[in-house]
């Protein structure tokens, strides 16, 4: 018997065909499944790339915006008797809590919590000052997730 160009006779009898139909679709499955993975794994590379350099930008600005605030306002400060030692006590609790921030460790466990307390100081330093600054983009998030 013979299909085609296929002799029926000169397929051994331990190949079967249905088998040979089956691998073939596994070895497409886990073909596509690898691509999509490696396609995958790049995509998620690059864009947690493009957060993470977003979010440290943010970060690192906020932190500057701090240092300035901080500096402008004890040279201010300094010349005024009339100023409160709590407002003094306050910034420089607040500028002891930015030189210990780790910005040369992003794998700082406590990163985001350490940055929600340095935060936490410069809302306590405005308000006993009195000022009506507000922190913009990041008083708009509510929490940093991931």
């Amino acid at each position: 018997m013979s299909l085609g160009n296929v002799n029926i006779e000169d397929v051994p009898d331990d190949v079967d065909i249905f088998d040979q139909i089956v691998m073939i679709e596994n070895s497409s499955v886990e073909k596509g499944f690898n691509e999509g993975h490696q396609h995958g794994c790049e995509t998620g590379k690059r864009d947690g790339y493009n957060m993470g350099y977003s979010m440290g930008s943010h970060i690192g600005m906020e932190i500057g915006f701090f240092h300035g605030f901080i500096s402008a306002w004890s040279i201010l400060l300094n010349d005024n008797p009339e100023v409160k030692p709590r407002i003094g006590s306050v910034l420089n609790s607040l500028l002891d809590n930015l030189k210990n921030y780790s910005i040369n460790d992003p794998h700082h466990d406590n990163l985001v919590t350490d940055l929600r307390k340095i935060q936490a100081k410069f809302k306590k330093a405005i308000s006993l000052m009195n000022i009506g600054i507000k922190l913009g983009a990041s008083e708009q998030k509510e929490d940093l997730s991931f």
